[in-house]
């Protein structure tokens, strides 16, 4: 890899004119929107406290993402092993000093500051497997790289898997297929783990709590025990059946109101937008997340090289996922986890994981235009 570049001073207009200013104004909007939606969803849960608590950690973030961007991604990857260690020793903290909160030990304390290290082994992943799938050296066999780089992936896979947290692990393999696919590694490979991994869900199974086994029941017969084990999907499809084309209105929503909808201000967000802003409202947040992809897409398509072509496509592939599954599982296609809403889920992990990758894909953008910067002496 390449040494270090910085920011010449002089430089700055010519910044100005090659940020991507469609991938900035995608971002704000979605920031945006989320904002718009989340004030709504946390009137009656949080008394406007998680809207105020957010309004923060986006302007945390967007420090996060101007510090990422300006200095050259290839300073961080050189960081992703010390940060992957890091993280794997947080993974392991947590299961032995971790706060439990609803059934999973996920969160570290730290006097007024909550940790989540399993949003952290997500960034941490990404950087390590552009690093590691993005290098080349001689004498080192393909199936040799492809396992080394399976390892990395379970062992946090696993840890988190303990907590449990069956939601972050399948988002950490999901991002392992995808930097494997544009990796290039040989899909003889890829597809034998995958296929392995399938064919032992009966043996997975028998790991799964009985909340988690019951999630998956929900899912084959969503009429099961209505005000049970099926009560959070059952109200999650009512909430947004009801809101039909237009919506019932900003602020307006009933089911919210009422609070027969669980977690509105977080996992069930979705269904929020879907009865206040109905049909209109989702598919200008389905627009909002295509052009995203998009961009991003383009920016890994354009990029410089191979570690910042996978830095992006890792930070795509993590979004796409939280927008399938946390989308899917409000309407009955996938299994109810806690799995967050990019731009629009209340968090602070959440939210400083998004603008941490938002720095690394314009430090793709910024870097590759070699003009803008100098080398480190």
């Amino acid at each position: 890899m390449k040494e270090s570049t910085f920011l010449r001073a002089s430089s700055i207009r010519k910044i100005w004119r090659n940020l991507n200013w469609a991938l900035i104004l995608t971002c704000l909007a979605l920031v945006i929107y989320g904002l718009f939606v989340l004030y709504s969803a946390s009137s009656y849960e949080t008394g406007r406290s998680a809207f105020f608590w957010q309004l923060g950690f986006i302007a945390a973030g967007i420090v996060i993402a101007a510090i990422l961007a300006f200095v050259d991604y290839h300073f961080w990857l050189k960081l992703a092993y010390p940060f992957y260690g890091l993280v794997l020793i947080l993974l392991v903290v947590v299961l032995i000093l971790g706060k439990e909160v609803f059934g999973a030990q996920r969160w570290l304390f730290l006097g007024p500051i909550a940790i989540q290290p399993s949003e952290l082994a997500k960034a941490a992943l990404v950087l390590i497997l552009a690093r590691e799938v993005g290098t080349r050296k001689e004498g080192i066999s393909e199936p040799s790289r492809f396992f080394r780089c399976l390892v990395l992936v379970l062992i946090p896979t696993v840890l988190t898997f303990e907590q449990p947290d069956l939601g972050t692990a399948i988002v950490l393999l999901f991002i392992f297929l995808a930097i494997s696919y544009f990796g290039e590694f040989n899909w003889k490979y890829v597809l034998g783990f995958f296929g392995s991994l399938l064919l032992s869900f009966p043996i997975l199974w028998q790991f799964l709590h009985d909340y988690q086994k019951n999630r998956f029941l929900v899912l084959f017969n969503p009429n099961i025990d209505p005000l049970g084990i099926g009560y959070n999907l059952r109200q999650s499809i009512v909430t947004i059946g009801s809101g039909g084309f237009l919506g019932k209105g900003y602020l307006q929503g009933t089911q919210k109101q009422l609070q027969f909808l669980p977690v509105r201000h977080s996992d069930f967000i979705f269904a929020v937008l879907a009865e206040e802003l109905g049909f209109v409202g989702v598919t200008l947040l389905l627009a909002l997340y295509g052009l995203l992809f998009y961009l991003s897409l383009k920016i890994a398509q354009e990029a410089e090289d191979i570690y910042g072509r996978l830095i992006v496509i890792g930070a795509v592939s993590l979004w796409i996922c939280h927008v399938f599954v946390n989308i899917g599982m409000t309407v009955g296609v996938m299994p109810v986890t806690g799995i967050w809403l990019p731009f629009f889920s209340y968090g602070g992990n959440n939210v400083l994981l998004n603008f941490f990758l938002i720095g690394l894909i314009f430090s793709v953008v910024l870097h590759k235009r070699k003009f803008l910067f100098f080398p480190e002496k």
